[in-house]
């Protein structure tokens, strides 16, 4: 328990950093990555450590043909082949607004023990994260009207890993034992 509070705790510190002082970040933004991505796996290993291995490789499976067929869709139809004119790049507000109420709900479920509301939490969530995973993909190609720059690509690769790392959990609550 002391440990998952550390982690916690330098989750946080490392959000501020990464949120706030953005100077900062672009400075040590290596080590900075690394720290963060590695708690992050920490913190996400000890999470699922309750689920059945079974269960951990499905949603890993499920997961990675997402975001394949997700990263194919926001990629390669939009800037090679030019088939879609969906831009998801200005959606960011409303995607926010949407993870609020989703944060919201998720919390209320913490005193709220009801299993088909947590099923509704989990496929939302999954739902959420999903497009979240197209946007930033978006914003790293630079195919839509907003893009991230060159001095932002270690901001870029959090923001997708973490979409990645969400949608993984939400798939996991969901099919998880």
């Amino acid at each position: 328990m002391p440990a998952f509070i550390i982690i916690t705790v330098l989750l946080i510190t490392l959000s501020i950093i990464i949120a706030c002082c953005t100077d900062v970040f672009r400075r040590y933004a290596l080590p900075i990555f690394v720290l963060f991505t590695a708690l992050i796996s920490l913190l996400v290993a000890i999470g699922i450590s309750a689920y059945k291995s079974e269960s951990i490789l499905t949603a890993v499976l499920i997961t990675s043909v997402l975001v394949v067929g997700l990263t194919v869709y926001a990629c390669i139809f939009m800037i090679i082949l030019g088939c879609t004119t969906s831009d998801f790049t200005g959606a960011g507000p409303y995607l926010f607004m949407f993870c609020l109420v989703l944060g919201c709900f998720g919390f209320a479920l913490i005193f709220w023990k009801n299993p088909v509301a947590q099923l509704v939490y989990s496929c939302l969530g999954a739902f959420l994260f999903c497009i979240y995973i197209i946007y930033d993909t978006q914003l790293i190609v630079g195919s839509g009207k907003f893009k991230f720059s060159l001095d932002d690509a270690y901001l870029a690769a959090i923001n997708l890993y973490l979409d990645i790392v969400n949608l993984f959990l939400h798939i996991l609550r969901l099919i998880g034992r």
